[in-house]
């Protein structure tokens, strides 16, 4: 068990049950020129006229469940599961629990000087931080699949220490929104079988429309460059600013001169979106997006932005919902920082480089989760499950006498 201090929140206030069909939410038009999310539409192609109505009403457990013994027991049960799993896989292979080949570098970051967000502890003006960013394919090896991608950000030049890591993924939208739609997930992809094109495990676990709606809206196919993508923090942490209130905060991270995201799911890919096999007339190699990046990285620093999101947290108001990864804020994007990557990592240092969302400092944090159902758990469970790969990443090679998180053969 890892030794974390949650942040405790107390929520007053239950969503009520609703009947009302699901709607597919608009992300982030003017970064999307056009592109359209038809999970709607393919839903009801694949199950008939007005499955969708029927079925979407019952996707997010609203309202959410109250704590009660036996839901508490299942949380640390599946969170049991999935460190014992993570860690097994770690020492099995010597591969991250997700996440496995990538390409980084490092560079430095820099607070902006003219904040539009509350004075804050930690993000003070022009403060400046060395940094790594490590992009990786979520799942897959090949480049050219049609997988999520992942940027993950530590505010610091180091293997492991550091005040502040952020892990981030493609979409706004995300597959699971609690430790129980991760469970199902998680499932479904060790019962996939990729070698013989049966994503049928895939296929079922897309029966339920929210995770239809965010895997389309968080897969990218063979986009063209790992710095043309848009990559999002998802859960909702705690912001506390200077002068004590509680606010919720989300991040993303985007090249200041994006106009356009690539590798945005075509109507045809978004009707099969579990098949994550690249297109079979694509012939660019397995490591395309890494070769890319570091081909950029020699030509120039390559410069990205990292924005905030903030929403006032008002007890008498919000429920539980407000916490869902897949409820889209109203609230602006703020600059946050701007990052200049300068060099790429070496291979072993790139390996040895570890992401804990623990690493939180004064004025952020992650809340405690009550149940599995509850939308906090998947902050919760992070904590707690990716240190279970690490520990098991490193037994294997004291073990077996191979460099610690650099067994590289899985490539």
């Amino acid at each position: 068990m890892v030794s974390f201090a949650y942040e405790a929140l107390e929520i007053r206030e239950r969503a009520a049950p609703s009947d009302a069909p699901l709607e597919v939410p608009l992300v982030e038009p003017e970064l999307r020129g056009g592109w359209v999310n038809e999970a709607r539409r393919a839903y009801d192609e694949a199950f008939g006229p007005g499955a969708w109505d029927r079925e979407s009403v019952h996707a997010y457990p609203r309202p959410t469940p109250r704590a009660s013994a036996l839901r508490r027991l299942r949380l640390r049960a599946l969170l049991g599961s999935l460190r014992a799993a993570f860690a097994f896989k770690a020492f099995q292979h010597g591969r991250r629990g997700t996440h496995l080949p990538g390409v980084a570098a490092r560079g430095e970051l820099t607070i902006t000087t003219s904040p539009q967000f509350p004075a804050h502890p930690f993000f003070r003006p022009g403060r400046v931080f060395p940094c790594r960013l490590r992009h990786a394919n979520a799942s897959f090896i090949d480049d050219a699949g049609s997988v999520v991608r992942g940027a993950a950000l530590k505010f610091a030049d180091e293997r492991f220490e550091s005040p502040f890591d952020l892990p981030m993924n493609t979409g706004a939208l995300a597959a699971f929104w609690n430790l129980e739609s991760f469970w199902s997930f998680v499932v479904a992809r060790l019962r996939c079988d990729p070698a013989r094109g049966d994503w049928a495990a895939q296929r079922e676990m897309m029966r339920n429309p929210a995770a239809l709606i965010g895997t389309v809206d968080s897969v990218r196919d063979a986009p063209a460059s790992y710095a043309d993508l848009v990559y999002h923090s998802k859960i909702a942490q705690p912001f506390r600013g200077r002068d004590g209130a509680l606010r919720l905060c989300r991040f993303r991270l985007l090249r200041g001169d994006l106009t356009r995201e690539s590798g945005l799911p075509s109507p045809a890919r978004q009707r099969e979106i579990w098949n994550q096999a690249r297109d079979p007339d694509d012939d660019r190699p397995t490591d395309y997006l890494r070769r890319e990046l570091l081909a950029r990285l020699r030509r120039a620093p390559v410069e990205y932005q990292l924005q905030l999101q903030l929403r006032d947290w008002e007890p008498a108001r919000d429920t539980h919902e407000t916490l869902n990864n897949n409820a889209l804020w109203p609230s602006p994007w703020l600059e946050l920082a701007r990052l200049e990557l300068t060099a790429p990592l070496a291979d072993d240092e790139m390996e040895s480089t570890r992401v804990w969302l623990g690493h939180q400092p004064e004025g952020l944090g992650v809340f405690a989760a009550e149940t599995a159902d509850d939308y906090r758990s998947l902050g919760h469970a992070r904590v707690q499950v990716y240190p279970a790969s690490q520990s098991g990443r490193s037994l294997r090679a004291r073990l077996l006498g191979v460099p610690p998180f650099g067994d590289k053969r899985f490539e």
